[in-house]
């Protein structure tokens, strides 16, 4: 068999060019080395829109057969559909195909475990690539496994309407943008069974994504969704996707970004509402308009290292109702403690219709009382002598090293941290004057920048 690279091997994925660095070879190996991780029996197997997935699929199906293993097939479904279906049939993991929001020449897998949990770095990762750079040869068991075609979408809609409480959702109109990934798929059954209006962009699985790249969280990506705010007036607000439906970023009627920690302020807002004394995470890079909604709601909150592995494993530790993302990922106890864009879509809408508001009215309160810059990417070589001197630039600040390095005032707070996935460096202001942050945001980019750093887009 061809050899494996190790680059491929990420913090919480696999993932390459391909096919000069991830093919049917390295999937064939990589299906085969988590089945022996896991000693699994049953495996959920699906793909985004990528146009090497449906390769990469049959690849993994064929191995996963000769491995013995039952196989529940999904088919073309957005990710949260395959963790929902890893949960519900009780699989030992799940192999899904996809590179998410990274541009069209990539592809890669990311891998489930048990009870729809993470196999990531820290969880099993390491072993599966231990394995997979060993592997030498894949040999069949003695009796061949068993493909389930399945259709999880009845199920699934069924629990993600459960959990909203959508039969209480009423005429509404809205914008969507599936960023010709696979979230248009869920959203399309979705307007045939509620009282949303959608007005429709880049629904089409393109895996060229010929109108732009899937990541929501780049401002030249939000183009097109933003002129269509301004075209039409009578919508409540906007939501777009990236590539395999597990991020989901909001803008308000008129195609104002809105911070992902307002919608996650939001999102706490409306489920601590309804289950008092629960508690939420997030992720500690902001999170002050999280931290204080919570804290007026009389309920408890945990801050978390930055990360999907690392927030799954807070809300289990403390049976957390809802975590937020910085990075536009929203995780529900009911769920399966599972990122869900769509069921974020919903709960925003239900609030939305139920109290007559457009999104700019329901965030206002957020937006008047905290002040943040979306994250900013720089290239660096030396991380360590920047943090070292931002220690001592800040030193009368509360410092905390659990991610990165923060520093927290009264009235404002940085974190700058290496990125999990990149070779970059991070920066996060936030608070509670826009000037202030202003000044000390350009303080610290200056010092960034001394030591050689350089401002990129992700």
């Amino acid at each position: 068999m061809a050899r494996i690279l190790q680059s491929i091997f990420k913090t919480y994925d696999i993932r390459g060019i391909y096919p000069e660095e991830i093919n049917v070879s390295a999937i064939e190996k990589i299906a085969a080395s988590q089945v022996e991780f896991l000693k699994a029996k049953s495996i959920v197997l699906g793909f985004d829109a990528r146009k090497s997935s449906p390769e990469f699929h049959r690849a993994a199906k064929e191995i996963f057969v000769s491995l013995g293993i039952k196989v529940f097939d999904v088919g073309m479904v957005p990710i949260e559909v395959l963790y929902f279906a890893c949960g519900d049939f009780k699989a030992d993991g799940g192999f899904y195909i996809s590179a998410s929001h990274n541009p069209r020449e990539y592809n890669g897998v990311k891998l489930i475990r048990e009870e729809a949990k993470p196999l990531t770095s820290g969880s099993g990762l390491e072993e599966v690539m231990k394995i997979a750079l060993g592997l030498t040869k894949i040999i069949p068991a003695k009796n061949p496994g068993l493909i389930i075609t399945t259709d999880p979408w009845v199920d699934y809609l069924r629990k993600i309407f459960s959990v909203v409480g959508a039969e209480k959702i009423k005429p509404i109109k809205i914008i969507c943008d599936a960023s010709n990934g696979v979230s248009g798929l869920a959203l399309e059954k979705i307007v045939e069974k509620l009282p949303i209006e959608i007005i429709k962009l880049n629904f089409a699985p393109d895996g060229d994504f010929p109108n732009h790249q899937p990541n929501p969280l780049v401002a030249a990506y939000r183009q097109q969704i933003v002129a269509e705010c301004q075209k039409n007036k009578d919508v409540s607000l906007a939501a777009i996707f990236d590539g395999d439906g597990d991020r989901v970023a909001f803008l308000d009627e008129a195609g104002e970004f809105i911070d992902t920690d307002f919608s996650s302020a939001l999102i706490t807002k409306i489920l601590l509402g309804k289950n008092p004394g629960d508690s939420i995470v997030f992720d500690l890079r902001r999170g002050w308009a999280i931290k204080d909604q919570a804290e007026i709601l009389g309920s408890r909150y945990y801050p978390t290292k930055s990360g999907y592995p690392f927030i799954k494993e807070k809300m289990r530790q403390e049976n957390a109702v809802f975590a937020g993302e910085a990075s536009a990922h929203y995780f529900y106890r009911d769920f399966f403690f599972s990122d869900s864009g769509i069921i974020t879509l919903l709960l925003v809408v239900k609030f939305l219709s139920e109290n007559n508001l457009k999104m700019s009215e329901a965030i206002e309160e957020y937006r008047q009382a905290y002040f943040m810059f979306e994250e900013t990417n720089f290239k660096v070589k030396n991380s360590d002598e920047i943090v070292e001197k931002l220690k001592k630039e800040f030193s009368d600040g509360k410092i905390n090293l659990l991610d990165g390095l923060s520093i927290d005032y009264a009235d404002w707070h940085f974190n700058l941290r290496t990125s999990n996935t990149q070779p970059l460096i991070r920066l996060n202001v936030e608070g509670k004057n826009q000037e202030l942050i202003e000044e000390m945001r350009d303080k610290i980019i200056n010092i960034i920048n001394s030591f050689g750093g350089i401002e990129v887009e992700e």
